[in-house]
């Protein structure tokens, strides 16, 4: 009997990974640094970061999921500026009133809007060339258990970067790439003989 071949771990797109995830870490930074005493999120419990928890987090708290990953539009920028969506859930829980659970929510909303509008102000290193604040959305209330209602709002920004990939690595940008055939990122096209 054949032994399977070896498969080998590949680092070939390590770069573009982590590249991807900086820009929710960023986020995430940006709000952290209003979780303290001082700041405008020192009330809430947790920030989850990524599509899953292995926990039922307590409310108030914020979930930052990346929605889409693509090229920024090419007629306004170079081929290697990146654009992500962000979505940042905002839950928040009265037990007395569920309006106040609701108005919660949007406070809490519009706290994380501040936070990341102070982040990136103040950011040293400028990872986001442009943050652009979409708005803030209200979603449908979560029943727990049957009487506890989670309220939602949204805030959603699209953040615009860089793509700083290391020489010999495959581009990270460019819609054939991100889009395709992920087997053909990083192998150079055969130049036709004439």
């Amino acid at each position: 009997m054949k032994k399977p071949p070896e498969v080998k771990e590949s680092h070939e797109f390590d770069d573009i990974i982590q590249l991807y995830a900086k820009g929710s870490e960023k986020i995430e930074t940006y709000i952290n640094q209003e979780l303290g005493s001082q700041g405008v999120l020192s009330k809430v419990k947790e920030v989850i970061l990524g599509p899953r928890s292995n926990h039922r987090p307590r409310p108030p708290f914020i979930w930052i999921i990346k929605e889409q990953t693509e090229p920024a539009d090419p007629i306004v920028y170079s081929k290697e500026f990146i654009k992500n969506t962000f979505n940042i859930w905002c839950i928040a829980y009265d037990s007395k009133s569920l309006k106040k659970s609701f108005l919660k929510s949007e406070e809490l909303a519009v706290r994380v809007k501040i936070a990341i509008d102070k982040g990136f102000k103040n950011d040293k290193d400028k990872f986001f060339e442009f943050l652009k604040f979409i708005g803030i959305s209200t979603a449908e209330v979560e029943i727990i258990e049957g009487s506890r209602r989670l309220h939602q709002a949204v805030v959603t920004y699209e953040g615009i970067f860089k793509g700083e990939v290391k020489p010999g690595s495959p581009h990270v940008s460019g819609i054939k790439d991100i889009r395709g055939d992920v087997r053909k990122w990083g192998k150079k096209k055969k130049k036709k003989k004439i």
